[in-house]
């Protein structure tokens, strides 16, 4: 089975295995007319126990600065990383992807039915929310002559680990002035 493309999970895009920073909410604008993708997360955490996990996360950063994509949109036109930081010291980053054809959209479990709508699996625990699709069976569907967009929410952490988020903020801070 072919592998996917997290849109929670940002080094996903960057080939980082086992990535530990995540967002707890995404909003992905996919524009068939333009080719682009555009990926805001909002609020970017991370279980954060001890300093090694602090510096597991600086270098999951670093890497991400270097701009060493995931081979998978190596080819994709442009590919842009921006991060922001609010009032609150939560963490946002915006990832813009220009794509060359729809076929680049599978990697992110994004196809075309028959009736040539783009579609997206529907899986309840990803909490997808949209207003410019409609969920068919256990597909969302997309027109695929105009923009759509669609949330995705981070939810259910276990118990355990409630304790442990911590925005990367600081992290990435202190990585930015290295």
């Amino acid at each position: 089975m072919e592998e996917i493309i997290g849109f929670l999970i940002l080094g996903s895009l960057f080939g980082i295995d086992n990535c530990r920073i995540a967002a707890e909410e995404v909003s992905v604008t996919i524009n068939p007319v333009a080719k682009t993708i555009i990926i805001e997360q909002d609020n970017l955490f991370s279980i954060i126990k001890s300093e090694k996990d602090s510096v597991a996360i600086s270098k999951e950063l670093e890497k991400m600065y270097k701009g060493k994509w995931l081979r998978e949109i190596e080819t994709y036109t442009s590919k842009t990383l921006e991060f922001s930081a609010d009032e609150n010291n939560s963490l946002h980053a915006k990832v813009t992807l220009h794509y060359n054809n729809f076929r680049d959209l599978k990697k992110f479990g994004i196809t075309v039915s028959s009736e040539g709508k783009y579609q997206l699996v529907n899986i309840p625990t990803f909490n997808i929310k949209t207003e410019s699709g409609q969920l068919n069976k256990e597909h969302w569907e997309f027109d695929a002559n105009k923009p759509f967009t669609f949330t995705q929410v981070f939810k259910d952490l276990p118990e355990e680990y409630l304790a442990h988020k911590k925005s990367i903020y600081t992290v990435w801070k202190a990585t930015e002035k290295e």
